[in-house]
């Protein structure tokens, strides 16, 4: 019988001796354990095409697993011949894994490991315990395997390798870099072979990062535990960047003891910021920050294994990545690394450089067609009845009216920058008004982002915003051209969206006062109209289901007589049972809200427009949509003022932003009017609502 079968054999009565079938879909609570141990064994023998990390680890499980099982007296008297077939197979199944050979595989692991970390000087004796206990080694074995498997690799150069005489040198410390540029530069006159290298933030400490770094010859490689995010702003948006260093932490054996991290009271990560430097600052020297020797021993372990699994699949395999990476500052000045590698003789004859256009206006412009992949989810129409879609549209917090009305008072200026992460650009504005085709767009100043706040986009004056946030490339950002092409355009239409939203706010704000008194004076003018409506307790109107549209959706809706309905219109009371709903009377004139109440307030609450006695009814109505606004105030729609004829509470949802790529134009430009309410609220006693 074949090895092959022989360990299939094995997997198969692991099964059967462990009552739990990995491959079933339900399972009970208390086989969590259990299959905990399957799924580990499962990754190991996938992971490692030797199965020595599988054998290992199987025999490992499989050993926990029996010292634990035990049978009862009462099994014992019923069922001897079960438990004796149970024990029998038992044994067979833990001869089979100590097997001659196991132990010799064993033996020779621990040897090589030992090995290996004599070259590093890791001989103490918390090593040397790992070392002596081959679960323990396979377990950061099968790590090793699942790190080398998930890390992003990036290849920066790429030419010739080493001569075959040529051998490469481990690094022996690890390394410290004020940003990856700095790295990147040094590795390329420093001996090839593979080091371990901290890469310091400078503002954020939690985005902080390690990175294996190899040089073959012509051919640079780095590898790194740095999240991929959906966007470049999404690590100044996270609420909890101490939980995602906490996942890493988990995935892999890092020293990140080295970054200043350390676990609070509250079971919180915690990272004391490390002073930074300045848009790319080349460090002068190489920084050693600890020798791998001195580290912890899991780490020291896992990281000489994975330093072995780098130089196999890197150096002695060849490896090529599909496209060369680049970092930010190569948008702008093109030579740093290219120069450095052909002033000390590399041959990078497989490099290219990073030639990207300047994004120009019509680049970020929202057009007819689909929307730029690089920009994210958009909210595109998805409904099969065209007035759905149309009114859609209308309702839309994003629409392209907002860029017709805005988009020329944006320049061209605001859409390839790139800076160090220390610097935040900003328009600096005069805060006296709206800006106008006539009128400077801002002036360009340089801010620390040490000092301030992220992402807070705008500071505001008494009226209208001073100063506007721009999102610039990192430049110590890296990726694929196309990766930092998208980055480009992605930050390109943030800008666009903050500064659409910054003139919307500012007509906002000069107009408010002038839309509010119009909406007022024309419901007034319009009452005896709504009033013929309140005779009936509410008035119901035809609509798409809400969950089609999105997040907001003041007033009730559902299904009346097999028609999806909502409430314009609602009469309730606010006596006897119903007084509790006085308490939720909010209604606020500086939100739209035109308030039909007499003078002073009664039973606490307003008193009857009509008589000024105690006030008994409410009747509400809650437009949401322009065709609402249009009706409550007397007029046709193109009636409306201009900037209400976009009004509307419904917004389609598209994602979360925080977690996937999103438009900014979904999340950062939102139509201020959207704001306002426009309630009309009437108070009646019971003699005058008794009357219509």
């Amino acid at each position: 019988m074949s090895q092959d079968t022989d360990l299939s054999h094995a997997l198969n009565l692991w099964v059967e001796l462990s009552g739990v079938d990995p491959s079933n879909k339900s399972y009970n609570w208390g086989d969590l354990g259990v299959l905990d141990m399957h799924r580990a064994l499962k990754e190991a023998l996938e992971l490692d095409p030797t199965e020595i990390t599988g054998n290992l680890i199987f025999q490992y499980v499989a050993s926990e697993y029996f010292k634990d099982r035990s049978f009862s007296v009462q099994e014992l008297l019923e069922n001897p011949a079960q438990v004796t077939d149970y024990l029998t197979k038992s044994a067979s199944l833990l001869n089979y894994l100590s097997r001659d050979e196991i132990k010799t595989i064993s033996r020779e692991f621990s040897a090589n490991v030992s090995k290996a970390l004599e070259s590093y000087g890791a001989t103490g004796e918390d090593v040397l315990s790992h070392v002596r206990e081959p679960h323990r080694l396979a377990l950061l074995r099968r790590d090793a395997f699942r790190t080398l498997k998930n890390l992003s690799v990036h290849q920066f150069l790429a030419g010739s390798p080493e001569k075959p005489e040529v051998k490469p040198v481990y690094g022996k410390q690890v390394y410290r870099w004020d940003n990856i540029n700095s790295m990147l530069k040094a590795l390329v006159s420093m001996p090839s072979g593979v080091t371990v290298n901290l890469i310091s933030h400078p503002t954020d400490p939690y985005r902080s990062y390690f990175a294996f770094a190899l040089r073959n010859g012509g051919n640079l490689f780095v590898f790194t535990d740095k999240e991929k995010t959906p966007h470049p702003l999404a690590e100044d948006l996270t609420r909890r960047p101490d939980k995602v260093l906490a996942a890493r932490e988990a995935r892999n054996w890092f020293p990140y003891e080295l970054m200043g991290m350390t676990v609070n009271d509250d079971g919180k990560v915690f990272v004391q910021p490390i002073e930074s430097m300045e848009l790319v600052a080349y460090q002068s020297s190489v920084r050693p920050l600890k020798n791998l020797s001195s580290l912890k021993a899991p780490s020291v372990i896992w990281l000489a294994m994975m330093l072995d699994l780098i130089m196999e699949k890197f150096w002695d395999q060849g490896f090529q990545a599909p496209e060369l990476s680049y970092t930010g500052e190569m948008v702008k000045v093109n030579t740093p690394l290219i120069e450095e590698a052909t002033s000390r003789g590399l041959a990078v004859a497989g490099y290219k450089p990073l030639s990207l256009p300047e994004i120009e206006l019509i680049d970020i412009k929202s057009g007819h067609g689909p929307a730029n992949p690089a920009f994210g989810l958009s909210a595109e129409p998805k409904f099969p009845n065209p007035e759905q879609a149309s009114d859609l549209h209308k309702t839309s917090s994003t629409g392209n009216w907002m860029e017709d009305r805005y988009g020329h008072l944006v320049t061209k200026d605001v859409l390839n920058l790139v800076a160090s992460p220390i610097d935040c650009l900003a328009l600096s504005f005069d805060g006296t008004g709206p800006a106008h085709a006539g009128k400077p767009a801002g002036q360009m100043m340089n801010l620390d982002a040490r000092n301030i706040r992220k992402h807070s986009s705008f500071l505001s004056g008494r009226d209208y915003a001073e100063q506007v946030q721009l999102d610039s490339l990192d430049s110590t950002s890296f990726g694929t051209a196309q990766e930092i092409q998208n980055d480009r355009l992605f930050l390109a239409r943030s800008n666009y969206a903050k500064l659409i939203q910054k003139h919307a706010d500012d007509e906002f704000s000069a107009r408010k006062k002038e839309v509010l008194d119009w909406f007022s004076s024309r419901v007034r003018a319009n009452q005896e109209n709504l009033l013929r409506l309140m005779a009936d307790k509410e008035l119901l109107i035809q609509c798409p289901k809400h969950e089609e549209h999105g997040d907001r959706a003041d007033s009730w809706a559902g299904e009346v007589n097999g028609v999806y309905s909502r409430r314009l219109m609602e009469r309730f009371s606010i006596v006897g049972e119903d007084e509790w709903r006085k308490r939720h009377l909010n209604f606020y004139p500086s939100k739209g809200a035109v308030v039909f109440r007499g003078l002073g307030y009664k039973n606490n609450a307003p008193t009857c427009f009509q008589t000024s006695a105690p006030s008994s009814v409410v009747v509400k109505f809650v437009p949401e949509t322009t065709e609402d606004l249009a009706f409550l105030a007397g007029v046709a729609l193109s009636d409306l003022p201009d900037v209400l004829q976009h009004w509307g509470l419904r917004k389609r949802y598209v994602g979360n932003h925080l977690l996937r790529r999103v438009d900014p134009m979904e999340w950062q430009c939102e139509n201020p009017w959207r704001n306002l309410t426009f309630l009309c609220v009437f108070f009646f006693s019971t003699r005058a609502i008794n009357k219509l």
